[in-house]
């Protein structure tokens, strides 16, 4: 099965504290969209952080100390299956900064 998503090249941007949401387009062996769903289809999201150099408190108040305790450092996403090989995805960041986003179906990278 091959898939894509509208995401777009990368690099990727989004706000901190707002939900991205995409489309995961799944495709059989011959390039042809996947009309129905299996139920073993897996959609694996996650966005590892990197650092958060180039994002410094805008008004000077120091950052949370222990924000990644809090929010956690990498982020997973979810996928909803539309039901026709189609899959609805998000993901939320909710620290500014510099991440790596992954995002798989059946373990193949897209």
């Amino acid at each position: 099965m091959n898939s894509v998503t509208n995401l777009g090249l990368a690099p990727l941007t989004a706000k901190a504290g707002l939900t991205t949401f995409f489309l995961v387009t799944t495709y059989d062996l011959y390039g042809n969209l996947e009309k129905v769903s299996h139920n073993s289809t897996m959609i694996d999201i996650l966005a590892s952080y990197v650092n958060h150099n180039s994002y410094l408190s805008p008004i000077g108040v120091p950052d949370l100390s222990n924000w990644d305790y809090v929010y956690g450092k990498d982020i997973k996403g979810l996928s909803i299956d539309n039901g026709d090989g189609t899959y609805a995805s998000q993901y939320t960041i909710y620290r500014a900064g510099t991440y790596a986003l992954s995002i798989k179906v059946n373990y193949v990278d897209l």
